[in-house]
């Protein structure tokens, strides 16, 4: 009698690049649970994942008394698309055509499990549904769409946006 086949491996997203983060963040989602929670999503072989190094705070170059950009929510998670279009590309740099992106930003250590559980709970169904969309010629032909998935560390509530 043949044992019976192992079960497959669920196929990971791919990680593009993972900056190194301070000791005091930590990133709230790894690539494991994406890939779970993603599986199926008619872009999922064409996504990868980076983990960027520094929350967006650092890098956010909104306008604003100081005091009022810190208390805006924060992205944590971002999924995105872009075109890039040339008039002579290269196929082997991969630097132009269509390209499907996830994006984790670090949260603080001490929160990290509550920002998974609120990715889990909402954040990660509304990126499914943003990945799920039915996309128009004219949709795809734009540079760089987006969703954020925020998390406001003040109110300890989530919230996402489309951006183009």
């Amino acid at each position: 009698m043949t044992p019976p086949p192992e079960p497959k491996a669920p196929a990971l997203i791919p990680i593009r690049y993972r900056q190194p983060i301070a000791r005091d963040l930590a990133h709230p989602i790894g690539a494991e649970l994406l890939s779970a929670a993603l599986a199926g999503v008619p872009q999922f072989d064409a996504l990868t994942v980076s983990f960027s190094g520094v929350p967006t705070l650092w890098n956010d170059t909104r306008s604003g008394p100081p005091d009022q950009v810190e208390k805006a929510p924060q992205p944590i998670l971002s999924a995105w698309f872009t075109n890039r279009v040339s008039a002579t590309p290269n196929p082997q740099s991969g630097e132009f055509g269509e390209r499907w992106g996830l994006t984790v930003y670090p949260v603080p250590s001490g929160l990290k499990a509550t920002v998974r559980a609120e990715l889990e709970a909402t954040g990660l169904a509304a990126v499914r549904e943003w990945l799920d969309a039915l996309r128009t010629e004219t949709w795809r032909e734009a540079l760089r769409h987006e969703i954020e998935v925020l998390y406001d560390f003040d109110a300890r509530v989530l919230s996402w946006r489309e951006a183009s």
